[in-house]
């Protein structure tokens, strides 16, 4: 009864063009809220320290996000007031408390204004470029403080009587939360200039790039794969600013703040780079299948490898949904792969393990891992593994090997043992194996699952 009264009097309010109280931190949408004759509605987020701005539906609800803005609300002691306010008064210029100076001020609580980054005086260039860099963090005395451009924005487009909402909730908006155009601004480029200040006479005009453009129009990527997108300035020679990365469909691809961009499943979604008010597009269409193991990160090193072993019956999972990437792997289990890539099948006889077919294959062909082998069970490393597929290379597909590389370049060359040195200086040769970031070749390694999909992908693609 109580859900239906609250439901009845915010019906009567939006159709009277009443803006509600919100009980503290309570609103987080004006999507139910009806028109009152402005275009906008200006939501602040005083904990995430972010702007939304929202715009009419069609049936005249505040439910579409147009805008968001980084902004500084107020520091401990001076928080800015929670609640539901309109505004009430606009100034170009206004002298602040404090006795410095903000530019494109908009009241709409008391003494609470948008407005910019304040000044030590009356000029656009007496910026105080440290409170500017600020902006993301609390540090006003409780007026929601912005880029130049974002409060001359609001300035011009958001009329008197403009709803304004001031809450607190850990997610940022529906638009996220941009930085600021530059980031932070270091000492060798502080001219005491906003950025994003709209005067000719802005020393960043010339410094900044104004617009960017992909250089490609459209890209191809399958599941799990990833590409950078390297977005060319315009003017060239410019410095690039921090820019705003946002994609139509976060579920088809996602995309980072350096521009990479993550394909998730099939589908086609715009990936948009946003350079102060320009903005330029890739579209990017996205085919294949999600690999379907929980345990293979998308970004992981190996997902094109797993995916590849797996698509192709090499490896696959535990049935249970993982794939078990840093799990070492016996010789019998890698016989049974070698066994199956060279087209054989076999079935093991009454009481016989599930690899005795390949093991005995394997031993008919001189592919033990060992010259005195042991357990089949025991671990392969990763010296044996290339050994037993170097003796696969030869015997079983009948291919010339070469072992040219120089394996003394390896700060780990002297743990080679001498009866695998050509198998491995092959396997090097021919990029099958490589060393680590430390110039290591770590041949008494276990080999992980992980390193065998690698591996085996690398030989096969040859």
């Amino acid at each position: 009864m109580k859900q239906k009264l609250l439901a009845m009097l915010l019906c009567v309010l939006m159709l009277v063009g009443v803006v509600p109280a919100a009980a503290e931190g309570e609103m987080t949408s004006p999507a139910g809220i009806g028109s009152n004759g402005s275009p906008y509605y200006i939501m602040v987020n005083r904990r995430a320290n972010v702007v939304t701005v929202y715009g009419l539906d069609e049936a005249g609800f505040y439910s579409v996000p147009v805008r968001a803005m980084v902004c500084s609300t107020g520091k401990a002691g001076h928080e800015t007031p929670l609640g539901s306010f309109q505004t009430t008064g606009k100034y170009d210029w206004l002298s602040m408390v404090d006795g410095t100076f903000g530019q494109y001020a908009t009241r709409f609580n008391k003494k609470i204004l948008f407005h910019s980054i304040c000044y030590s005086r009356l000029s656009p260039s007496a910026m105080l470029t440290d409170e500017y860099n600020l902006l993301g963090e609390h540090a006003s005395l409780g007026c929601v403080r912005l880029q130049v451009g974002d409060a001359k924005w609001i300035y011009d487009n958001c009329p008197l009587k403009t709803g304004v909402t001031v809450y607190e909730d850990d997610e940022p908006g529906p638009l996220g939360k941009p930085g600021t155009l530059v980031g932070k601004i270091p000492a060798e480029l502080d001219n005491r200039w906003d950025p994003t200040d709209p005067r000719t006479k802005n020393p960043w005009n010339s410094l900044l790039t104004r617009s960017v453009v992909f250089a490609q129009s459209e890209a191809e990527l399958v599941v799990g794969e990833e590409m950078a997108l390297d977005p060319k300035r315009q003017p060239e020679g410019t410095a690039l600013p921090a820019l705003r990365w946002t994609v139509s469909d976060p579920e088809i691809v996602q995309v980072d703040e350096h521009g990479t961009v993550t394909a998730l499943q099939p589908g086609t979604a715009q990936v948009r780079a946003l350079c102060g008010e320009s903005e330029t597009v890739c579209t990017v269409t996205v085919t294949g299948t999600r690999l379907p193991f929980d345990d293979v990160r998308l970004r992981a090193w190996y997902y094109e490898d797993v995916r590849y072993a797996w698509e192709n019956g090499l490896l696959t999972g535990d049935g249970a949904g993982r794939f078990l990437p840093e799990d070492s792997l016996s010789e019998a289990m890698v016989l049974q792969i070698l066994f199956r890539m060279a087209g054989q099948e076999g079935t093991p006889a009454e009481g016989e393990s599930w690899y005795a077919p390949a093991l005995r294959w394997g031993e008919e062909n001189g592919l033990r891992a060992g010259y005195q082998p042991g357990d089949p069970n025991a671990p392969v490393t990763r010296q044996e593994l290339v050994s037993m597929l170097f003796r696969f290379h030869k015997t079983i597909r009948g291919e010339t090997a070469e072992h040219r590389a120089d394996l003394s370049a390896f700060a780990d060359h002297a743990d080679i043992d001498p009866m695998c040195e050509g198998s491995v200086a092959w396997a090097v040769e021919g990029g099958l194996l490589k060393g680590t970031e430390k110039n290591q070749l770590l041949p008494n390694d276990t080999l992980t699952r992980a390193q065998m999909a690698a591996i085996l992908h690398r030989y096969l693609e040859q």
